[in-house]
């Protein structure tokens, strides 16, 4: 998707089984908004956000995609 949350489930994929309810520390947690900020990712972020949030209003207006499956779904009940 491009926003940004690859690293997050890499890190969430590599914890130990059982481990997954740590609390992140605070040292993780700068580091990961640092990341975000200093290396320009953030207006990356904010237009991948922008992207997806126009093609979600799209599919469901009227002729969209999710506004065609869910009358699909209506007629068939």
């Amino acid at each position: 998707m491009g926003l940004g949350w690859k690293w997050v489930a890499c890190e969430w994929s590599l914890s130990p089984f059982g481990a997954r309810n740590r609390v992140v520390s605070r040292k993780r947690i700068e580091k990961a908004v640092r990341r975000v900020m200093e290396d320009g990712g953030g207006s990356i972020i904010r237009k991948r956000a922008k992207e997806m949030q126009e093609k979600a209003c799209k599919s469901v207006q009227e002729g969209g995609s999710s506004y065609h499956n869910l009358a699909n779904l209506v007629q068939s009940l």
